[in-house]
């Protein structure tokens, strides 16, 4: 018969300890290869100053430097983070160097920012958002796609990041199903 002569704590035993190495070969390889692989590509991108990476999280937070433009920059961060995800995407959290000034400019102009996420204002909120910039002395560059608005702030060698998803409002047709 099978298993015969077999002592049973030996078995468990040596099934803890598979469980053990398999368990342990994978943090490894999680830690110490994909981990320092995605933070490399990453840092391949040029205006990249730091990376770190929050698993329980689940967050990717990126430093940037001075860049001249915000979209490609994020583009770039997006595509290297695809190459390592295809599902269970991290949120991508950028830090910058942000003065009082352009703090205080960006707290003005959000509100602008948010309504044209939900309603697709971008003209008056580019409108806005320059005339608040050049009120304090400010250098704003805006840029937008289909999923996201860029807001990039320029002062004395600070500048201020953010980008704003954009919301898709599903808007009832009518009562009927083709609004009737």
């Amino acid at each position: 018969m099978f298993g015969q002569g077999w002592r049973l704590h030996y078995v468990i035993l040596a099934c803890f300890v598979s469980l053990a190495l398999l368990g342990g070969g994978h943090f490894l390889y999680q830690k110490f290869l994909w981990e320092k692989a995605l933070v490399k590509k990453l840092q391949s991108v040029p205006q990249v100053e730091g990376v770190t990476f929050r698993r329980t999280k689940n967050k990717v937070e990126i430093k940037l430097g001075p860049t001249p433009d915000l979209k490609q920059t994020y583009l770039q961060v997006e595509e290297a983070i695809g190459e390592f995800f295809r599902e269970n995407i991290p949120e991508v959290v950028i830090r910058d160097e942000r003065s009082p000034v352009l703090s205080q400019v960006w707290e003005k102009t959000q509100f602008a920012v948010y309504e044209a996420a939900a309603r697709g204002t971008y003209t008056v909120m580019a409108e806005e958002i320059e005339k608040i910039a050049q009120d304090h002395g400010v250098e704003a560059r805006l840029a937008v796609d289909g999923e996201r608005i860029y807001v990039a702030l320029y002062q004395d060698g600070y500048f201020l990041y953010e980008v704003v998803p954009i919301i898709r409002l599903k808007v009832p047709l009518g009562r009927g199903e083709n609004g009737v």
